[in-house]
C-alpha cells in the first residue's frame, strides 16, 4: 500500500495528520495516533473522548505514522454512512453461500447500536484479495483468543523485551498454533512481579514478525495506561473494552487472561502461507459457524477495506467457489 492513500485521506479531511505518542527514552520503536473523522450519519464513540482514533507502531516515526494512517483509513471506511446502501451482500463465505446483512450490523457508529459493533475482523489492503485475507485472519485471531491460548512460548528472543527490562517491565508470550494457517501470539507486558499488565495480540504465518507485532501492541497499551494514570482518568469515563483493560492494569479485576500450563519451543512452530480458502475454513472451524466476508470500502476513498464475521443464517443459496 502506498502513502498516496494516506495523503489523499488527509487532503479530503477524512483523517487527521499523525501525532507522535510519548515513549520512554531510547525506545526501539515509535508510536503514532490519528483522529478518524465521522462519515455522514455516523455517531461518535460513547466515551469520555468522543473521538474515533487509530494507532500505529513501527521501528521509526514515519513507519508508525504510516501504519496509523492505514488503520485510520480502515476505521473511516468501517463507519456507518447514511449515503451508502442499507444492506450489504457477502463477497465470499466459508461454506460457499451468499449472505446479506444490514449495514448497521457491520458498521461502526450506526444509530441505535450504542457502540455494540466493533472493528474486529476488519482490514485494509492494497487489493481486494489482500484485504479479504487479512480480514479473515483478523477474524480467526479473535476467535482463537476467545477460546484461550494453549501454550507458553519458550526459546524466543526480542530486542523489545531486552529494552523493557531497563524499564523494569517483562514480557510473557502465549501462543496457539493453527496448523497450515498460522499462529496466534498474545504478549503480556507487566512489572517483574506481574503487576500492571497490558496485552497485545497478533496472528500471522511467520512467528518472529507475529511476536514483534504482539509485543509492540502491548507496549503501546502500557504507554496509554500510563498516560491515563497521569491524567487521572477514571475507568467509568472509558469505553467498555478500554475500561476493562484499565481495571486489569490497576489490579481492580481478577479475570486476567489465563497463562497456559503447557510450554512450546519457538523452534517447533513452522511458518505458514495459507490460501484464502484455507483461512476461511479455519475461521469457520474455530468459531463453529460459517464466516462471511463483506466489502466495506468507502466510495470517497476506494482503498479496499473488508470485514469478516461469523454468520448464522443463509439468505441466498448461490454458491461461490473458494480459491
Amino acid at each position: 500500500m502506498t502513502d498516496d492513500w494516506i495523503d489523499l485521506a488527509e487532503q479530503r479531511g477524512l483523517i487527521s495528520g499523525a501525532q507522535a505518542l510519548a515513549v520512554p527514552p531510547n525506545a526501539p520503536l515509535s508510536a503514532a495516533v490519528r483522529i478518524v473523522h465521522l462519515r455522514a450519519g455516523a455517531r461518535p464513540p460513547e466515551d469520555a473522548v468522543g473521538l474515533r482514533v487509530a494507532f500505529g507502531c513501527g521501528a521509526t516515526a514515519p513507519a508508525a505514522a504510516r501504519l496509523a494512517g492505514f488503520e485510520a483509513i480502515e476505521r473511516y471506511a468501517l463507519q456507518f454512512s447514511s449515503d451508502a446502501s442499507e444492506t450489504l451482500e457477502s463477497v465470499m463465505a466459508s461454506d460457499g453461500e451468499i449472505y446479506r446483512m444490514p449495514r448497521t450490523a457491520l458498521a461502526l457508529g450506526a444509530p441505535g447500536t450504542a457502540g455494540t459493533v466493533s472493528s474486529k475482523g476488519a482490514a485494509a489492503g492494497p487489493s481486494p484479495e489482500a484485504a479479504a485475507m487479512w480480514a479473515v485472519l483478523e477474524c480467526l485471531e479473535h476467535g482463537l483468543e476467545a477460546r484461550g491460548l494453549t501454550h507458553r512460548l519458550t526459546g524466543w528472543q526480542s530486542p523489545l523485551a531486552d529494552w523493557l527490562k531497563t524499564h523494569l517491565r517483562g514480557i510473557d508470550l502465549h501462543v496457539t498454533p493453527y496448523a497450515g494457517v498460522g499462529v496466534l501470539v498474545r504478549a503480556v507486558c507487566a512489572d517483574f512481579d506481574g503487576g500492571r499488565p497490558t496485552y497485545g495480540s497478533a496472528f500471522g504465518g511467520a512467528l518472529e514478525e507475529t511476536v514483534r507485532r504482539a509485543i509492540e501492541e502491548a507496549i503501546v497499551s502500557w504507554r496509554n495506561m500510563a498516560a491515563l494514570e497521569h491524567r487521572g482518568v477514571l475507568a467509568q469515563g472509558l469505553a467498555q473494552t478500554e475500561a476493562r483493560l484499565f481495571a486489569l492494569y490497576r489490579g481492580a479485576r481478577a479475570d486476567r487472561p489465563a497463562c497456559p500450563d503447557a510450554d512450546t519451543e519457538a523452534s517447533g512452530i513452522s511458518p505458514a502461507n495459507p490460501s484464502l480458502g484455507d483461512a476461511l475454513r479455519a475461521a469457520a472451524d474455530v468459531l463453529g459457524q460459517p464466516v462471511a466476508v463483506f466489502d466495506m470500502t468507502a466510495q470517497e476513498l476506494p482503498l479496499p477495506v473488508f470485514k469478516a464475521v461469523p454468520v448464522e443464517q443463509r439468505t441466498l443459496s448461490q454458491p461461490e467457489a473458494l480459491r
